[in-house]
């Protein structure tokens, strides 16, 4: 125990008193000015220099005599700042001073500035959802206009005009004239064949020109409806083809080495066989229409050369122009007249280089008769054997 109380009565509520009394002469609370760091320091420390624990510097502990400053300072960062602004050089009067970040008269101070960043913070949102509705917008619009651009594209080419499909042209498609004789004969070799091998109407019919014409004409000229077929031996390429307009025609031996002339028509669904110039038909026989002899004209075909020969009902010369006519395989010959300076015979008229013609005539015999071998030339028909025959 101290010895200034040795000789002091102390109760024990006293002596505590005196013991913290004691303590608080002892040490003393102290605020470091740099930092505000508060810490307790010795009283035999006073008027002595102690290191701050927080910023560790060297500090005077003041005495009971000297005055403390306040625990929370007055800030000199303005003053410093005024003064800054101050020694600045005056701004043209034109022109507004922008004022500091820090300056205390902008907003009123540090709680103005934590107002300030909320108000950044809002600005922040706001541009983000501004950024947001315009990339929505964005969007949209280039979508549609997507949509638009690619109906605009569509609309276009449908209006565009595409150039005409040119179909590959095939060689059966050419002209005659423009093909080559081997590709023909390769084309109408298998149709010859089946033609030449027919025995019968009903196989010819699938094999001719117009067969609902053919038909009865082939009935009446096959009386008992059965066919000699001839045969194929060779179609005689050696010969040449002759072509005109549409049809062809060939040069052909038969197993009997006959030489027969064909004559091919082409049609849209190919070649056909022109029969009626096969077998040289007429709308008549021969032999019935010499042996009755009519005066109604029959059309017949016929080989045509010019003669002169006059006689019995066609005797006058200046009246009459003569020919001598020949059915297929000179089977049947007459004599032929027409009228001079007539249509029909300007239509028989023959150049001086030509022999003869095969032409299809309608034919009749005069009034009484005296001959069965002159006839009368009543119409020129057609040049050639091959009629444009019509489906009745």
């Amino acid at each position: 125990m101290p010895k200034r109380l040795q000789n002091v009565a102390v109760s024990p509520q006293n002596l505590i008193v005196a013991e913290m009394k004691e303590i608080e002469r002892r040490w003393k609370a102290f605020v470091c000015p740099s930092c505000r760091c508060v810490f307790r320091a010795e009283a035999r420390h006073e008027g002595e220099g102690v290191t701050c624990p927080s910023c560790r510097r060297l500090l005077r502990i003041p005495t009971e005599g000297d005055a403390t400053p306040p625990l929370v300072a007055t800030t000199q960062q303005p003053l410093l700042q005024e003064s800054s602004v101050e020694e600045q050089p005056t701004q043209p009067s034109g022109r507004r001073r922008r004022k500091s970040r820090h300056d205390p008269n902008e907003w009123g101070g540090d709680g103005d500035h934590r107002r300030s960043g909320g108000t950044g913070f809002r600005l922040l949102l706001i541009s983000g959802a501004l950024v947001l509705v315009a990339v929505i917008v964005g969007v949209f619009f280039f979508t549609n206009l997507g949509v638009h651009q690619s109906g605009d594209v569509e609309k276009q080419a449908d209006q565009v005009v595409m150039p005409p499909v040119v179909p590959a042209i095939r060689q059966a498609d050419v002209p005659l004239e423009e093909r080559s004789p081997t590709s023909l004969l390769a084309e109408i070799q298998p149709l010859v064949e089946k033609f030449m091998a027919a025995n019968s109407v009903e196989a010819l019919l699938p094999l001719v020109r117009n067969p609902s014409v053919a038909d009865a004409r082939m009935r009446g000229f096959y009386r008992d409806g059965k066919v000699v077929a001839p045969g194929l031996s060779k179609i005689r390429d050696d010969m040449g083809l002759s072509i005109d307009g549409n049809s062809v025609g060939v040069a052909v031996l038969t197993l009997e080495l006959e030489e027969k002339g064909l004559s091919l028509v082409k049609e849209l669904d190919g070649f056909k066989i022109d029969w009626e110039s096969w077998v040289g038909w007429s709308e008549m026989p021969w032999d019935e229409f010499l042996a009755s002899k009519p005066t109604t004209s029959r059309v017949f075909r016929v080989t045509l050369y010019p003669v002169d020969y006059y006689n019995l009902a066609f005797s006058d010369e200046s009246k009459w122009q003569s020919y001598r006519i020949e059915s297929l395989g000179n089977e049947q010959s007459v004599f032929a007249y027409a009228g001079k300076d007539t249509v029909v015979s300007q239509m028989l008229y023959f150049s001086p280089d030509v022999k003869s013609r095969c032409v299809m005539l309608a034919l009749k015999f005069p009034q009484n008769a005296e001959s069965s071998n002159q006839v009368e030339i009543e119409r020129f028909v057609k040049d050639g054997w091959i009629e444009n025959i019509k489906t009745p």
